[in-house]
């Protein structure tokens, strides 16, 4: 069980072991990143479990191109971070400033976490 979640018995060997080398990966860039001024000011993006899905910012890990655009009203929720994004910070004026984003962050939907887990 992890997250509350009940694991099927043929994924936990994957699961576990791409959550390992993400978290390695996720250690090492923030070693690498602790010092803004030397990586050009960027930022790590990561995305808060049940954020609203937003395209324009993240990247769905799961994507099946063959289903293609569900619509405009409907709304996918993020589960986990599974590849952290980047953005820098620039500014815009007068008390303004937006982040551009350098590398989308890879997120796992909802939905893809339903179709590998087992609820009991």
């Amino acid at each position: 069980m992890i997250a509350g979640l009940r694991i099927k018995t043929e994924c936990a060997p994957v699961f576990s072991t791409k959550t390992l080398a993400l978290v390695k990966a996720a250690y090492d860039l923030r070693t690498a990143m602790a010092k803004k001024d030397i990586c050009g000011y960027l930022e790590t993006v990561i995305v808060a479990a049940y954020t609203a899905f937003q395209k324009e910012w993240m990247m769905d890990a799961h994507a099946n191109p063959r289903e293609g655009d569900r619509g405009k009203y409907h709304v996918d929720f993020v589960a986990c971070t599974s590849g952290i994004g980047l953005w820098r910070k620039t500014s815009g004026g007068h008390f303004q400033s937006r982040k551009d984003v350098e590398l989308k962050p890879k997120v796992i939907l909802t939905q893809a976490m339903e179709r590998l887990t087992v609820f009991h």
